[in-house]
């Protein structure tokens, strides 16, 4: 799926179907794992630069 079909959640599923959790996903991401949480539930603010990393990097995972 391109990363402009895709929305955030579904990248967020796709990262952690790939990575196995959450928690790995940030770590493969390299990306604090309380930051990666705090995005994918809403307490932080998603730039637009994270937002396109993220949905770049599920796309390109093949997993979506």
């Amino acid at each position: 799926m391109a990363p402009d079909e895709m929305t955030i959640r579904e990248a967020f599923e796709a990262l952690r179907k790939k990575h196995g959790s959450h928690s790995a996903a940030a770590r493969a991401l390299s990306i604090n794992i309380s930051y990666y949480r705090d995005i994918r539930n809403g307490r932080a603010k998603l730039t637009e630069r994270m937002k396109e990393l993220l949905l770049l990097k599920a796309a390109e995972e093949g997993v979506a």
